[in-house]
């Protein structure tokens, strides 16, 4: 008994009301989330939420495919549930699954659209990507482009976001998102196909599980980052409508495996890529710093970071430059101004975040020019503030892409608008991070840490 004398026999938990529900509940709870992080719970998770989703829009689809991509996952389950090791087997069969539930769903999307035409399924970013690849092809510009008379606008829009697809006077994509797709074009018309953008983001997908496999982690936590970020729902929906959010993810993750594997200068080339592609790869950019700074404070190796540098920002400027300079009112008039509140026909504000929740309270309207770039540098500020010196104290994986997840939700929730893929990019990336773990260090001045106890590791099994 606490404050008295002897300590008293514990009476049983029912004569406890509310406390020892609450308890209850939240060792329940633990025991949930501690039987999650596993690659059982991780496959059961994500690849039954992916089926259902299957299911869920089986007029798609061919019922064999569906059929066949159940009977698949089924097996997986149960060959991780019952067979210890194995694990390249398993990560065999994990690659059918995805084959099955994420690849031959936009493969058979591809078809329909070459039948069909576009359709509602198809977004309107990889539409306007495959237009800008043939501009460029021919000389054309691709900022400062009236698209009402090309292929984007026949997409449908939802007109609860306006009158009219902002998008038709606007490319706010920057130049290797078209670029990307060029020796696809070109393979795709040798063979006879039609050239869909979906293949790209295919392509960077098979990319993005080569360099899990490269991750100097078990292959049990290997299999469970694959299946997070490949397998579930997350970003599978939006391979399916061609969005552009898998090369950020498959670059980053390739950028962070080199840097496991001490190769600073690929991984800094690789992450530049991505943010020659996508501005949602920069928050790598201040944990990519901070590792090349840990190097060169026990190395004092200047040349290796000078390297790095050019490496970092050798395909941006060579991809963005050309464009900047043939026309920079268009250029920031369409990948600034557009998305950030710059102009009087920005994107309208709305998603998930703190436009949505301005929206919901009445604050503002949807084409209201608000300063959301106060918040962001408020948001990236905190989070780099929080993140940068906890990576520094223990430089380890987990705590790298933690940091960069926790950044980039920065980035993107105090954004004009946090679509729903922008919340999925987020939450996957979040997934992975748990089994990635706390112990692969980046940093060989590190090294005396590595008895150090993990609290990214705590409860992963």
């Amino acid at each position: 008994m606490i404050g008295g004398a002897q300590a008293q026999p514990r009476e049983p938990a029912a004569q406890h009301g509310g406390p020892s529900h609450s308890l209850g509940f939240g060792a329940r709870l633990g025991r949930a989330v501690t039987r999650l992080q596993s690659p059982l719970g991780y496959l059961l998770f994500f690849g039954g939420l992916q089926l259902g989703l299957m299911f869920w829009l089986s007029r798609f689809w061919p019922v064999w495919l569906i059929v066949a991509g159940a009977v698949a996952l089924g097996a997986e389950v149960v060959a991780v549930a019952v067979v210890r090791g194995h694990w390249p087997a398993k990560t065999l069969g994990l690659l059918l699954v995805i084959a099955l539930l994420v690849v031959a769903p936009a493969v058979v999307l591809m078809h329909d659209r070459a039948v069909r035409g576009i359709t509602s399924v198809e977004h309107d970013g990889a539409i306007q990507a495959e237009v800008a690849m043939d501009r460029m092809l021919h000389g054309l510009p691709i900022y400062g482009v009236d698209w009402s008379k090309t292929a984007v606008a026949q997409v449908p829009w939802d007109y609860s976001k306006g009158p009219a697809n902002p998008a038709l006077h606007h490319n706010l994509y920057f130049p290797l998102v078209p670029m990307a797709g060029i020796p696809v074009a070109l393979v795709a018309h040798a063979l006879g196909i039609p050239y869909d953008y979906r293949q790209v983001l295919l392509i960077v997908l098979g990319i993005g599980l080569w360099a899990i496999g490269l991750l100097p982690i078990p292959p049990a936590r290997r299999f469970a980052i694959a299946v997070s970020l490949f397998l579930g729902p997350l970003l599978g929906l939006y391979v399916w409508a061609g969005r552009s959010d898998v090369p950020v993810v498959a670059l980053v993750i390739l950028g962070l495996a080199l840097l496991a594997l001490d190769r600073p200068l690929l991984a800094s080339l690789v992450l530049g890529t991505g943010l020659a592609y996508k501005l949602f790869a920069a928050p790598a950019v201040p944990f990519l710093l901070a590792t090349l700074w840990l190097r060169w404070r026990s190395q004092r190796n200047g040349w290796e970071v000078g390297r790095c540098l050019v490496a970092l920002a050798i395909v941006p400027v060579v991809t963005i430059t050309p464009f900047l300079l043939a026309d920079p009112a268009a250029f920031v008039r369409d990948v600034v101004l557009y998305p950030g509140s710059g102009g009087p026909d920005s994107y309208p504000i709305s998603g998930y975040g703190l436009g949505g929740l301005l929206l919901a309270t009445h604050a503002i309207h949807q084409t209201d020019q608000f300063p959301f770039w106060v918040f962001q540098l408020l948001g990236l500020g905190l989070a780099l503030a929080v993140t940068v010196p906890w990576f520094l104290r223990r430089p380890s994986a987990g705590r790298w892409l933690t940091g960069f997840v926790a950044t980039l939700f920065a980035m993107t929730f105090f954004a004009r608008f946090f679509n729903d893929s922008h919340l999925t990019l987020v939450l996957a990336l979040l997934a992975a991070c748990a089994p990635l773990g706390d112990s692969t260090l980046l940093s060989r001045a590190t090294a005396p840490l590595r008895s150090v106890p993990s609290s990214l590791d705590r409860g992963w099994r």
